[in-house]
C-alpha cells in the first residue's frame, strides 16, 4: 500500500489489525526484556553474560519497534489519502493518485 497500490478498506483494516498485533508483541517483548535486565542487574548471582545477552535483545528489538512504528505513522497517512480519494470525483482522485506516485518516486532515490 505505501507504493500507491490500490487497496479496499477491509484490506486497510486489516492491515492495520496485523501492524498494531505485531506493535503490541514487540512492546511487550521489550518491556519483558528490559524487566529481565533490571531483575538481572539487581541479582549479585547473575552472570555477565546473562546481562550482556538481555542488554543486546532489547538493542535489537527498540529499532525494529521504531522502525515498526515509523511505517504505522506513514501508512496512517497514506490510508487517509486513500480514503479521502474515494470521496473525490474522478479527475481530482486521478490528480491525488499522481501526487503521491510522484513523492513516492522522489523519496525512494
Amino acid at each position: 500500500m505505501l507504493d500507491g497500490q490500490r487497496v479496499t478498506e477491509a484490506e486497510l483494516r486489516e492491515l492495520f489489525e496485523q501492524s498494531r498485533a505485531c506493535s503490541l508483541i514487540l512492546s511487550g517483548e521489550l518491556e519483558h526484556t528490559e524487566q529481565r535486565l533490571a531483575d538481572l542487574a539487581l541479582d549479585a548471582t547473575s552472570s555477565i553474560a546473562d546481562l550482556a545477552a538481555a542488554v543486546r535483545r532489547a538493542n535489537e528489538l527498540r529499532p525494529d519497534l521504531a522502525e515498526l512504528h515509523e511505517l504505522l505513522a506513514r501508512l496512517e497517512g497514506r490510508a487517509r489519502e486513500f480514503r479521502a480519494s474515494w470521496l473525490l470525483p474522478g479527475p481530482a482522485r486521478f490528480a491525488l493518485s499522481e501526487r503521491y506516485a510522484a513523492l513516492h518516486r522522489r523519496n525512494s532515490k
